[in-house]
C-alpha cells in the first residue's frame, strides 16, 4: 500500500512539473486552466495528507490583499471573466500549489525554481527569436510569440528575473548540463539586452554573479574560495580591458555593430542612471496616493501612467488598503527567507538558489509594474514563497 502511494505522489509531482513548465512558458495562454486543474489536486493532495486544508498566516494576508485589489480594480475598470479568474486566483492559486507540490522536500523546491527560471526564460527567448525572423526588433519591444501583442523590452526582461537569479548556480554547477545552459543564458541575456536596449537585466546579472560568489565564500568560511573568486573578479576584468580595446579598434566591426543597436539607442539618451526618470515616477506616485488614497486608476502619474514599482503601482491602481496588505505579505515571506537560510539543515545549493531568486525577482518588482505588465512573475515567486513555507513548517 504504502509503495502505491508514493508511486501515486511522485506521479503527481511529475504532473505538476510538466505542467509548471507550460506553465512559466505562458503556453498558447493557457495558463490559469493548468493553474486551476493543479489546484485542484493539491487539495486532494492536501485532504489526503491532513483531512483539512490549513492555510498559513502568508495566504490569509495574500488572500485579503488580492481579494480587496481584485474588488477594487474592477470598480475603474470592468474585468472580463478570464481577466478576474487570472488576477483573484493566481497569486494565492500559486502559493498554495507550492506549498502542497513541494510538501516539505527541499529538492522539489530546487526543481521548482529551475523549471520556473527554464520555462520563463524560454518563453523570452522564443519572443525574441520571432520578433527578429518575423518582424524585425522595433527598439523597445518584442512580439508575443503566443498572440503576437507587443511586450515591452522592461517586460520581456522580467520574463528573465529567475534565470538571471540562478544563473551562478547554473554556472558553478558540477554538471556539465547546467553549465551549458548557464553559458547559453548569459549569452541570451547579453543578446536579449544588445537588440532591445534593456539595460536592468545587464546590471542584474553582473550584481548577481558578484554577490552569489562572496555568498558562497562567507557561507563556505572557504579563504581558499575567495581567493579564487577574487582571481575571477580580476580576470573579468581583464576580459573588459580586452573587449574594450577590441571595441575602440574596431576589431570584427564591434563599434559598428554597437552604435547600431537599440542598447546604444536606449543609452543616449540618458546621460545616466542617475537621470533615470523611474525617481520622478516614484515621487508622482507617493504624491497621487496621498491625493487619491482609495486608487485612481485613470489619473496620469505625471508624464507616464506608471509607477515603475510594483507596490506603488497597486497603490495607483486600488489605494493604500491593498498596498499595505502586499507590502505586509512581502515581509513576512523575506522574514521566513531569512530565518531559512540561517538553516543549518538547509543545503548550499537550496540557499544560492533562493537568494539569487528572491533578490533578482525583488530587485525586477522595485523597478516594474510587474502586476499589470507581467502578472505571472509575481504568481511564480508566490509560488516558491509557498514552498519556502512548506520547507520552514517541516523544521520548525
Amino acid at each position: 500500500m504504502k509503495i502505491v502511494l508514493k508511486v501515486q505522489k511522485d506521479m503527481f509531482f511529475n504532473f505538476f512539473c510538466v505542467s509548471l513548465f507550460f506553465i512559466a512558458l505562458n503556453f498558447w495562454h493557457l495558463e490559469v486552466y493548468l493553474m486551476l486543474a493543479l489546484f485542484m489536486i493539491a487539495i486532494f493532495l492536501n485532504t489526503q495528507r491532513e483531512r483539512k486544508v490549513k492555510f498559513d498566516s502568508e495566504f490569509c494576508v495574500l488572500f485579503l490583499a488580492n481579494l480587496t485589489y481584485v474588488f477594487l480594480y474592477s470598480i475603474y475598470i470592468p474585468l472580463g471573466m478570464h481577466t478576474i479568474l487570472l488576477y483573484a486566483f493566481g497569486p494565492i492559486g500559486s502559493y498554495f500549489i507550492g506549498k502542497v507540490f513541494i510538501y516539505e522536500k527541499e529538492k522539489r523546491l530546487q526543481t521548482t525554481i529551475l523549471i520556473i527560471a527554464i520555462g520563463m526564460a524560454f518563453h523570452a527567448i522564443l519572443n525574441l527569436v520571432s520578433s527578429e525572423i518575423g518582424i524585425g526588433i522595433n527598439e523597445r519591444y518584442v512580439k508575443d510569440v503566443w498572440n503576437n501583442s507587443n511586450i515591452s523590452a522592461t517586460l520581456q526582461g522580467a520574463l528573465l528575473a529567475f534565470i538571471i537569479g540562478i544563473v551562478y548556480w547554473l554556472l558553478i554547477n558540477k554538471k556539465f548540463f547546467f553549465k551549458l545552459v548557464g553559458i547559453v543564458m548569459v549569452i541570451f541575456i547579453l543578446w536579449n539586452s544588445f537588440l532591445t536596449g534593456a539595460r536592468t537585466p545587464l546590471f542584474l546579472l553582473v550584481l548577481e554573479v558578484v554577490m552569489l560568489s562572496l555568498y558562497k565564500a562567507y557561507a563556505c568560511k572557504n579563504k581558499n574560495l575567495m581567493k579564487k573568486i577574487i582571481k575571477t573578479i580580476l580576470g573579468l576584468i581583464i576580459l573588459c580591458i580586452i573587449v574594450v580595446v577590441a571595441y575602440n579598434l574596431n576589431l570584427f566591426g564591434l563599434k559598428d555593430m554597437y552604435y547600431n543597436s537599440s542598447l546604444y539607442i536606449r543609452f543616449q539618451t540618458m546621460d545616466s542612471i542617475v537621470q533615470d526618470t523611474r525617481n520622478q515616477h516614484v515621487i508622482d506616485a507617493l504624491k497621487n496616493l496621498v491625493k487619491y488614497p482609495m486608487g485612481n486608476i485613470d489619473k496620469q502619474l505625471g508624464r507616464i501612467s506608471y509607477a515603475h514599482n510594483f507596490w506603488l503601482d497597486i497603490g495607483r491602481q486600488t489605494g493604500i488598503i491593498p498596498l499595505l496588505l502586499f507590502l505586509i505579505y512581502t515581509i513576512k515571506n523575506f522574514k521566513k527567507y531569512i530565518l531559512i537560510i540561517k538553516q543549518k539543515y538547509i543545503g548550499l545549493d537550496t540557499k544560492l538558489l533562493l537568494t539569487g531568486t528572491y533578490s533578482a525577482v525583488g530587485i525586477f518588482l522595485c523597478l516594474e509594474p510587474i502586476m499589470e505588465g507581467s502578472p505571472w512573475v509575481f504568481f511564480m515567486m508566490c509560488m516558491v514563497c509557498g514552498g519556502v513555507a512548506s520547507i520552514y513548517k517541516s523544521e520548525r
